[in-house]
């Protein structure tokens, strides 16, 4: 069987369009065209082609990718550069929403691919990312107060005098910055760096 391959680069998603071979021995799909992902190769191209419309293959996603078979039978995946969906521990998938929400001890994203967790106040880990079994955790040095929560940003306000600490979740990580409120606070020797 031939095989067609297309390479297509737009801001953010590369497509590369591979045909997908089905073989003779293919078990028929349930035919239901209401359906739009299956879990093989197989069944999707004999849906897609009965049908007449795009069918993922399911077993091919990724938090990055997906692959899809069209009406003619041709294949196309699409990859993009950053996560774009969370496999979940119970197989379940869901779209990247990196939004906090309250968890036990603190703050995190609603769907990100890093297991994060935001201090809700105090003493303890500003902070704290699970990963394959290992723990990282970073600190602010004093008692946080309690945040205020704007959709993916914990804002830590006063962690200084005329100082905002402000924690964001994204896609796969995390970013912190200090918002420096008057021109006396950003003289403070503690925030220049030498």
């Amino acid at each position: 069987m031939a095989y067609a391959l297309v390479v297509g680069l737009t801001a953010s998603v590369v497509s590369v369009l591979p045909a997908v071979a089905a073989p003779a021995s293919a078990v028929a799909a349930a035919e239901d065209c209401s359906v739009s992902e299956v879990a093989d190769a197989q069944d999707a191209k004999q849906l897609a082609v009965t049908c007449g419309k795009s069918v993922e293959v399911v077993s091919e996603r990724s938090e990055t990718t997906q692959v899809f078979v069209d009406a003619s039978g041709m294949g196309r995946l699409e990859s993009s550069v950053v996560p774009q969906r969370v496999h979940r521990g119970d197989g379940s998938w869901a779209d990247i929403d990196t939004s906090l929400r309250p968890v036990s001890g603190g703050f995190a994203p609603i769907a990100s691919t890093a297991d994060l967790t935001f201090s809700d106040g105090g003493s303890g880990p500003l902070v704290t990312w699970r990963e394959a079994g290992s723990i990282f955790e970073l600190s602010w040095p004093g008692v946080l107060p309690v945040p205020r929560i704007e959709g993916d940003t914990a804002i830590y306000d006063g962690v200084l005098p005329d100082v905002n600490l402000h924690v964001t979740a994204n896609r796969a990580g995390f970013r912190h910055v200090l918002e420096v409120l008057t021109p006396e606070a950003a003289a403070k020797r503690c925030l220049v760096t030498r």
